[in-house]
């Protein structure tokens, strides 16, 4: 019963991180759905696979210095007794379970990537809007300021010219300290 919970759950990895990014997300449905038959007659398969072996090993041990005669010697033959040790009735149920699961968790994972990539675009899109029409009005003031003479000229040259720096070398970061973001 061990050994089945832990192929089931060795299958929920490799379908989450491999069947799913590399054959459904790639549109390798054929593929898919045969790896996915294959790793169902896998894990129907497995505890007869395992123990199989070890059952009729560790039947055939007897005690050296016991009785001859061992209560389980009555009845059939041993080969008789013997059924292949299966998993619950239900793993079809467990197995497609699973895979809903796993397909479900990465496709929602996906989505929020996509969400995420989304966002980040939107933002990249409205400052590439916003730079020109905000450099378009700075560039118009300080042209009024040169058409009036004004010794403030300079000094809005100046500061342009470091917003500006601010603007194409600092603003693409993610977190920007507060007192570069006031200066």
């Amino acid at each position: 019963m061990f050994s089945s919970y832990v192929g089931i759950l060795f299958f929920f990895y490799l379908n989450y991180f491999y069947f799913i990014p590399q054959l459904y997300f790639r549109k390798r449905y054929i593929l898919f759905v045969i790896a996915l038959i294959m790793m169902f007659l896998i894990l129907d398969n497995l505890p007869t696979m395992i123990f199989a072996h070890w059952n009729g090993f560790f039947q055939e041990v007897k005690p050296v210095g016991g009785p001859l005669f061992h209560p389980s010697d009555i009845g059939p033959p041993r080969e008789a007794n013997k059924k292949p040790i299966r998993l619950p009735e239900n793993i079809f149920f467990q197995f497609f379970l699973i895979v809903f699961i796993s397909l479900l968790l990465r496709v929602s994972m996906r989505l929020k990537e996509t969400e995420t990539e989304k966002l980040k675009s939107e933002v990249a899109y409205l400052k590439a809007q916003i730079n020109p029409h905000f450099l378009f009005n700075v560039l118009n003031s300080i042209y009024a300021l040169t058409i009036s003479k004004s010794a403030e000229a300079p000094d809005a040259v100046l500061r342009i010219s470091s917003l500006m720096r601010y603007l194409t070398n600092d603003s693409s970061k993610d977190f920007v300290p507060v007192n570069d973001e006031l200066s």
